[in-house]
């Protein structure tokens, strides 16, 4: 079922029938009382106006009507196209976020790791004079091979985290591509219903004027 408030204008309430999709402008009881009237899966447009309420059946004057709202579908199809689109990359962002978050916090957990063994040195430094001069060179070999270890760990991680980036990247100019296009298509949007509400509404004037819109009651 497609809302198409843009189309206010052209009754109080409107309900669309196409035999494979709705379209309207009103409330659920609208939808109530014109689905009242249709018989079937027929097409039915049905509209409240002046405090009264017509259907329309009259194949001709449905034709019209459909050819009014003919592009408007077809640009909610195209929205929809790359709101799925958005969504799909949206959840690729997602995952990779996931993983760098992961990432990051091995990366954390050994910078904290670093900053221990750098207070460990800070401290050897400080105690350099009260112990002998063969004990103090064993630990200091002791925490520069820890400190490597440590250094060859956060490269790996950051080797680890640079393909999780560099995807996030690439997905920026596709992301600003496709919010540029969803704009384009709802200023488009704006612009038809504006110009085929209008007609719509000259069209539903001449239908209760010919008869091709008949009086619920």
């Amino acid at each position: 079922m497609m809302h198409l408030g843009e189309f206010h204008d052209v009754a109080d309430a409107w309900i669309y029938f196409t035999g494979d999709h709705t379209m309207m402008d009103g409330s659920r009881n609208d939808r109530r009382r014109a689905e009242a009237q249709r018989k079937g899966n027929e097409r039915l447009f049905w509209f409240a106006r002046d405090g009264k309420e017509y259907v329309v059946r009259d194949a001709a004057t449905l034709d019209a009507i459909d050819k009014l709202f003919a592009p408007q579908r077809d640009l909610a199809d195209s929205q929809e196209r790359i709101a799925s689109a958005q969504a799909k990359r949206a959840e690729e962002q997602a995952r990779f976020a996931e993983k760098q978050a992961a990432v990051a916090g091995r990366m954390a957990e050994v910078g904290a790791r670093q900053a221990a063994l750098g207070a460990e040195h800070a401290r050897l430094a400080a105690e350099m004079h009260r112990v002998d001069e063969r004990s103090s060179q064993t630990k200091e070999r002791e925490l520069e091979s820890r400190s490597h270890d440590l250094e060859r760990e956060m490269r790996k991680l950051e080797e680890e985290m640079r393909p999780f980036e560099e995807s996030m990247r690439a997905m920026e100019p596709e992301m600003e591509k496709l919010g540029r296009e969803m704009e384009q298509l709802a200023e488009q949007m704006e612009e038809h219903a504006a110009r085929s509400g209008r007609e719509l509404a000259d069209l539903l004037t001449r239908s209760i004027a010919s008869g091709a819109a008949q009086p619920t009651r």
